[in-house]
Order: C-alpha cells, then sequence, then structure tokens
C-alpha cells in the first residue's frame, strides 16, 4: 500500500476516470465486508475501500479483493503495477497497518482524484522507474499527460468547471472506439 498514489496512474489510466464515480475507491483502505450494495448503490457510497478481505481464518476460499482500477484499465498495466508494489512491500516487510471495521469513517489519505495528480507521483517514484524502466515511464507519462492536457483544453474550451458528471462528447469521440 505504499504505493498507491504511482499505481493509480497505471490502473485508473483514462484523464476522466476518477472524476467519474465509477465505484472505484476514493481512500485506501483495508476493510472486510460488511455490506451488501447493489451497483445503483455504489456510487451513494461516500468512501469505497480499495481492498477488501472476503472470507476469514480457516476458510479456503479466504481472499483479497481488489478494486482499485477502473474497468477500462490496461490488464497488463494494472497487473504489473500490483507484482511491482506487491513485491515491495513483501521485500520490505510493510506492515499494511490494521484492518478498517467501518471504511466510512477510517482515517486515511484521499487517493489521487486526477489522472495529473497520479502521473505526478508516479514521475517522481524511484521503485517504478526501477522495476519498469525510465524509457517505459518517460513514455507513459508523455502518452498520458497529453491525453489530460487534451481533456482540460476541451473543458476549457466550453466553459466546463470542475468534472462533468455525465460523459462528455471529447470522452466519446477519445474513447469510444477502444471501449
Amino acid at each position: 500500500m505504499g504505493q498507491v498514489e504511482q499505481v493509480h496512474a497505471l490502473v485508473d489510466q483514462l484523464a476522466t476516470a476518477r472524476a467519474l464515480g465509477l465505484g472505484a475507491p476514493l481512500a485506501l483502505v483495508a476493510e472486510a465486508p460488511t455490506v451488501s450494495v447493489t451497483p445503483a448503490q455504489v456510487h451513494q457510497l461516500p468512501v469505497p475501500s480499495g481492498v477488501d478481505l472476503l472470507g476469514g481464518a480457516g476458510d479456503p476460499a479466504t481472499r483479497l479483493e481488489n478494486r482499485l482500477g477502473e474497468p477500462a484499465a490496461n490488464p497488463y498495466l494494472f497487473i504489473a503495477s500490483q507484482i511491482v508494489s506487491g513485491l515491495d512491500g513483501i521485500e520490505r516487510k510493510l506492515d499494511p497497518g490494521p484492518q478498517d471495521e467501518d471504511a466510512y469513517s477510517a482515517k486515511r489519505s484521499m487517493l489521487p482524484t486526477r489522472l495529473t495528480e497520479a502521473l505526478d507521483a508516479l514521475n517522481h517514484d524511484a521503485l517504478f522507474r526501477r522495476r519498469l524502466g525510465d524509457t517505459f515511464v518517460d513514455y507513459y507519462l508523455k502518452l498520458k499527460g497529453n491525453e489530460a492536457v487534451r481533456f482540460g483544453q476541451f473543458l476549457e474550451q466550453n466553459r466546463i468547471e470542475g468534472m462533468p458528471e455525465e460523459p462528455t462528447a471529447w470522452e466519446q469521440n477519445e474513447y469510444f472506439d477502444f471501449f
């Protein structure tokens, strides 16, 4: 969990992913699920958790559910980011801290809300530069940074303040053929 801001550049890859509240977490918490919600209710929850522990001691089906990434994330980059940060945590013997009994009142730092924030964190991260290589990180930062600039220009040209709640014409033009 020590690399969560940097990881978001690789798991929430669209310029608008964080803004649209696609049911992705707003803060990273380690939570045992306490309530079931429908997909429609996810948007009403203030701070969905990033990692849930499902099962328990002695249950052979015990597992972690990682909901950090968006549905449009590149699966290779998503998995690579999880492996890099996970191995780093194991090598440094990082303690994830205690389980949060109530994710909605947990005092945790917020995750990046814009792609540019996540890219800035990735740009200054020695671990991902070392594991993925400077060439890849610099290329990725340029590619995604240009995307964020184009989206920002669209918002400015159309006098849209803040992040729109509904998909924009820019997103339709930028992503529709990909996804």
